[in-house]
């Protein structure tokens, strides 16, 4: 299939979201405020600091590191890090101003989002996650965020929205969201594993 135009980004992950059954209804990208608690933003960004070494690493292009620790599920931690890695370089073009680079790296990065977000669900569903309702709202509001941040890339180039969602945003909530929500998850399916002949992938 041919990759989509510059023009036909938004409408092309526009398609993806109604075939996954999300429906957009957040403001639009430049007048969000933060989701701070919950599943969403967290108050405070993760300090560089308190990781363990070898963490998986993102970096941002304000030269900020953001580190997040395995969960323990080598399937998960493998696409965590694949995650990282598109969401640090979705910062670096943004910071570059390289508006076709950013466009290329963030409809890829949806692309793995979509897939992570289907391979938790799997996981959620056949072990029976108390929190996999919660656990789904929190992915469909940060799909819905990509979505928005490629219609405005899309729409109107590297904005200051755009730079403050990819240099800072979308990284904090990656990251906050694989230690508190899917942490949790995993401690669930490591209990979960052998009564429901649950294995991790190999890593």
């Amino acid at each position: 299939m041919e990759p989509p135009s510059r023009v036909g980004v938004a409408g092309h992950l526009s398609l993806r979201r109604a075939k996954l059954g999300v429906v957009p209804h957040r403001p639009p990208l430049a007048s969000r405020g933060a989701e701070r608690k919950g599943h969403f933003l967290p108050d405070v960004r993760p300090e560089a600091d308190h990781r363990e070494p070898g963490a998986i690493l993102a970096v941002g292009s304000r030269v900020e590191l953001h580190r997040c620790s395995p969960t323990g599920w080598p399937e998960l931690d493998a696409q965590h890090g694949d995650l990282l890695e598109r969401v640090a370089k979705l910062a670096s073009c943004v910071s570059a101003r390289d508006a076709p680079g950013a466009t290329a790296t963030l409809e890829g990065l949806v692309a793995a989002t979509v897939r992570h977000c289907a391979t938790e669900d799997d996981l959620m569903e056949r072990s029976e996650y108390p929190e996999r309702a919660a656990h789904r709202v929190a992915h469909d509001f940060f799909i819905q965020d990509l979505y928005a941040l490629a219609t405005e890339l899309a729409d109107s180039g590297l904005t200051a929205a755009v730079e403050d969602w990819a240099v800072v945003r979308v990284p904090e909530w990656l990251v906050f969201h694989i230690e508190t929500n899917d942490a949790t998850l995993v401690r669930h399916l490591l209990r979960s594993r052998s009564a429901r002949n649950l294995h991790p992938s190999p890593s």
